[in-house]
C-alpha cells in the first residue's frame, strides 16, 4: 500500500510504522528488563509484583474472552485492568528514570527535532506482501532546519540476501584477492545503498537502521562506484532503532575514560603455566587437523596477540590525553576482566579492543549453559 502511495506521505508513514514496530519490541523488552532489577529494591518490590500481576491478568483474559467469571461484564474487567496496569506504571516511573524513558511514547515529531541538521536516516524494513518477502527503506533527511521524507521500494529481497551473504563470507576469508573483495563489495554496493543515494542527495551524516540480513552487513565496508569504502565518503551511525535518537533523561555517567586494549590471553598472569601448555598443545593439535579449536565448547580455544588492537587502544589513548580528559588505560597483561570491576565508579567512555569470536553449535555446551 506504501508503495503504491508514494511521494513524501509513504515516506512518513513508513517511518513512522517501523518507529513503532522496532520501538516496541525494544520497549516489551526494556520493560522487563527494568521490572526485572526494580523487584531487586525493597521499596519497588511490592509494586513490581502487583504489576506483573495485572499484566498477567490482562492478557489472559484479553486472549481467553469471557470468562465464566466475567460474563457480562468482561469489558468492565480489561477496563479496570487496564487503569490499574496505567497507574502502577505511572507510580514506579515517579520512582524510575530509566522506566519512565522506556515507557515514554515517541512521535516523528520528537524525532525530527533530536536530528541534527544536514543528517538524514535510512530506516530498512522487511516485509512480506502476500506472496513474496520484500524490502523498504524510509529516508528523513534534514536539511537546515527541515525534514524531506522519501521511500524507497526495493526490487528482489532474494538478490540483497545473496550480496550480504556473498560480501560477508569474502571478507572474513584471510587468503581472499582484494580485487575478489573489491567485487562483491561493489555488488552489495549497488543492491543495498545505491538506491537510496538519490535520496540522500549527498548527505555526508547518516544514521542507518538494518533489518533482517542487513544487520550482519557491514556498511561503512561497502565499496562505492569509485572502488571507494563507504565509510570514506559518509559518517555512518548504525542503531537499533530511531527510539535510540531521542533524548533520554539518563545522566551521564562521570567517571574516566578507560581503555582496555590487546589483551594478553596466554598471560601467566591469567592462566597458570599448566593450563597454558594445554591449551597451547591442544591448539597445535587443532591447526595441524585444520580446525579452530580442540574439545568441547570453549575448551582449547587460544589467541594469538591481535596487534592492531593495541595500536587502536594507542591512538585513542593519545587522542584522549590531547583533550586533557582524564583516563586510564590498560595493555597487554594488564587488560584483564578484573579491571572492570575493581573500577571506582562508572566510566564516562569505555573503550575495549579485543578479539571477537563466534563458536559453532554444540549441544553439549548448549545443555551446560542451560544448567547454569
Amino acid at each position: 500500500m506504501l508503495v503504491e502511495m508514494g511521494g513524501e506521505d509513504a515516506g512518513r508513514r513508513m517511518i513512522e510504522a517501523s518507529l513503532q514496530r522496532k520501538g516496541i519490541l525494544l520497549k516489551i523488552t526494556s520493560e522487563i528488563q527494568q521490572i526485572g532489577s526494580m523487584g531487586n529494591d525493597p521499596g519497588l518490590a511490592s509494586i513490581v509484583n502487583d504489576l506483573k500481576e495485572a499484566r498477567q491478568e490482562l492478557a489472559a483474559l484479553t486472549l481467553s474472552g469471557p470468562t465464566p467469571e466475567t460474563q457480562g461484564r468482561h469489558a468492565e474487567v480489561l477496563y479496570d485492568l487496564e487503569q490499574r496496569v496505567n497507574d502502577l506504571q505511572a507510580e514506579l516511573g515517579r520512582a524510575s528514570v530509566r522506566y519512565r524513558t522506556s515507557i515514554a511514547q515517541v512521535s516523528l515529531d520528537s524525532l525530527e527535532a533530536a536530528m541534527p541538521d544536514d543528517s538524514a536516516l535510512v530506516d530498512f524494513l522487511m516485509y512480506n506482501d502476500g506472496e513474496a518477502d520484500k524490502m523498504l527503506a524510509g529516508v528523513i533527511v534534514r536539511e537546515g532546519r527541515e525534514s524531506r521524507y522519501e521511500l524507497v521500494d526495493y526490487e528482489s529481497l532474494d538478490t540483497i540476501q545473496d550480496a550480504v551473504i556473498e560480501y560477508r563470507t569474502w571478507i572474513q576469508d584471510d587468503l581472499a584477492d582484494e580485487i575478489d573483495i573489491i567485487e562483491t563489495g561493489m555488488f552489495a554496493y549497488e543492491e543495498v545503498w545505491a538506491p537510496v543515494t538519490e535520496s540522500l542527495n549527498g548527505t555526508e551524516y547518516v544514521y542507518v537502521i538494518p533489518d533482517g540480513v542487513l544487520n550482519i552487513l557491514p556498511f561503512s565496508a561497502l565499496v562505492d562506484e569509485d572502488e571507494e569504502y563507504l565509510i570514506r565518503s559518509v559518517d555512518l551511525h548504525l542503531l537499533s532503532s530511531a527510539r535510540d535518537l531521542l533524548p533520554n533523561q539518563f545522566q551521564l555517567a562521570e567517571g574516566e575514560y578507560v581503555i582496555v586494549a590487546g589483551p594478553d590471553y596466554d598471560s601467566e598472569d591469567v592462566v597458570s603455566e599448566e593450563e597454558l601448555a594445554q591449551a597451547l598443545g591442544r591448539r597445535s593439535t587443532a591447526l595441524q587437523l585444520g580446525i579452530r579449536g580442540a574439545g568441547s565448547g570453549l575448551r582449547g580455544l587460544s589467541f594469538a596477540p591481535l596487534p592492531g588492537a593495541a595500536e587502536e587502544g594507542r591512538i585513542i589513548n593519545e587522542q584522549v590525553e590531547e583533550s586533557e580528559e582524564p583516563n586510564i588505560v590498560y595493555f597487554g597483561q594488564d587488560a584483564q576482566e578484573i579491571v572492570l570491576s575493581e573500577l571506582r565508579r562508572p566510566p564516562e567512555i569505555l573503550h575495549m579492543a579485543t578479539h571477537g569470536f563466534f563458536l559453532e553449535a554444540d549441544d553439549e555446551l548448549r545443555q551446560r549453559l542451560l544448567k547454569t
